[in-house]
């Protein structure tokens, strides 16, 4: 009976330390890492629709600032490296978005990257808390031809 009791006893703690340790998986892959050195104060981290046993830090920083006539938004992975960097304007209006109005949507997050046919290549599309829309220079006709199509929400 004692060897029962000692067996019963080894088989719950290693179910409780591979739990534990499940629990430390989910939580490093659900928090937000820090905030990259090259980004502007006002960059977030957008994190991408949940995976079930994801447990990799998916996601991008994005971080946009203002230059004479567009507007500069970086894209970086969780560490930092950048994966898109250009200029970027608005689908409506003229001119760069004023610093104050570059505050994201994290609402509509899992649109960040949309396939750009004449580049072959997926480029990200910016959507601000106030209903604004940022498309790259790079492929800027036929993303908003393509936006206009399906509306903005991706």
């Amino acid at each position: 009976m004692k060897r029962f009791s000692k067996t019963i006893f080894g088989f719950l703690t290693v179910i409780a330390v591979l739990g534990g340790g499940l629990q430390c998986l989910i939580w490093w892959g659900r928090s937000t890492p820090s905030h990259p050195k090259n980004l502007p104060t006002n960059a977030v981290w957008l994190r991408p629709p949940t995976v079930v046993f994801d447990f990799t830090r998916r996601g991008n920083w994005v971080g946009c600032s203002v230059e004479s006539q567009n507007n500069r938004c970086v894209v970086t992975d969780a560490r930092g490296n950048v994966e898109y960097d250009d200029l970027f304007l608005p689908i409506e209006g003229i001119g760069p978005v004023r610093k104050e109005r570059l505050i994201y949507s994290v609402r509509n997050s899992g649109c960040l990257w949309v396939y750009l046919n004449l580049g072959k290549k997926n480029v990200p599309v910016i959507h601000l808390q106030d209903g604004t829309v940022l498309l790259p220079l790079e492929g800027y006709n036929e993303l908003k031809n393509w936006l206009e199509k399906i509306g903005s929400n991706c």
